[in-house]
């Protein structure tokens, strides 16, 4: 699934099993800030878990791969 940058950074932490994971924000931002005057656009695609919290009108949104 092709996402933009700014639904990225809204990925949110998350603990599966034993291991506990940052927000999507605290792995990329860094890169993306380092290649921002190089590169004018992003293509990112993320893989979305298959089993995601929430309710009907929100969703609780992290990434599996990015």
């Amino acid at each position: 699934m092709q996402i933009t940058t700014n639904a990225l950074l809204l990925g949110k932490p998350t603990i599966i099993k034993e291991n506990q994971y940052l927000s999507t924000k605290d792995y990329v931002e860094d890169f993306l800030n380092f290649f921002e005057p190089i590169a004018k656009y992003f293509e990112i695609n993320v893989q979305i878990p298959e089993q995601i919290t929430g309710n009907i009108s929100e969703k609780d949104i992290t990434y599996n791969k990015v």
